[in-house]
C-alpha cells in the first residue's frame, strides 16, 4: 500500500480557534484527523513557545500552557487549567477546570478538576488551592472541595 492510499484529498479537515488567543512562536496546532471531528482552542487562552496541540484536541477557556508543552491527540483541556513547563499529555486524556499540572509532568490519566498534579509519571498532589483563590473562590467553597478531596 502506497502512502497515497491512507490520506483522502477529499476528506476536509478542521481547526477552530477563538477569540483573544496568545499562541506564541514554534508552536504547533493540527487541524482535525477527519471531517466529522475538529480541533477547537477556546478564547483567552495563553499557548506559549514551542507547545504542541495534536488532532482533535479541545482546549477551553482560559488555559495558560507554559512553554514545550505537548499535547497528543484527542486531549481535552476544560477551562482555567495551567501546565508547567515540559509537560507531555498522552493521548485521550482530560484535563479538568481550575486543575495545575506541574513542569516536567507525565500525564498518562485523566486529572480531576481543581486537582494539582506533578511528575515523571503524575501522581495528585492535592488541591490547587492557590488556582481556586486566584480565582476568587471563597473560603467556604475551598473548604468543600478540601472535604472531597
Amino acid at each position: 500500500m502506497d502512502n497515497y492510499a491512507l490520506w483522502r484529498p477529499v476528506d476536509e479537515c478542521f481547526l477552530y480557534v477563538g477569540d483573544n488567543n496568545e499562541i506564541r512562536e514554534h508552536t504547533s496546532i493540527h487541524r482535525s484527523s477527519k471531517s466529522t471531528d475538529r480541533t477547537v482552542i477556546g478564547d483567552n487562552n495563553l499557548i506559549m513557545g514551542s507547545c504542541h496541540i495534536a488532532h482533535d484536541c479541545k482546549l477551553g477557556n482560559n488555559n495558560i500552557f507554559a512553554n514545550n508543552t505537548l499535547l497528543a491527540g484527542h486531549v481535552v483541556v476544560e477551562d482555567y487549567a495551567h501546565t508547567g513547563g515540559a509537560v507531555v499529555v498522552h493521548q485521550f486524556c482530560r484535563i479538568g477546570s481550575f486543575a495545575f499540572i506541574g513542569g516536567g509532568s507525565v500525564l498518562s490519566q485523566d486529572v480531576p478538576k481543581y486537582m494539582m498534579v506533578s511528575g515523571e509519571r503524575a501522581e495528585l498532589r492535592g488541591l490547587n488551592l492557590e488556582g481556586l483563590r486566584r480565582r476568587g473562590f471563597s473560603v467556604t467553597e475551598v473548604d468543600s472541595h478540601e472535604f472531597t478531596f
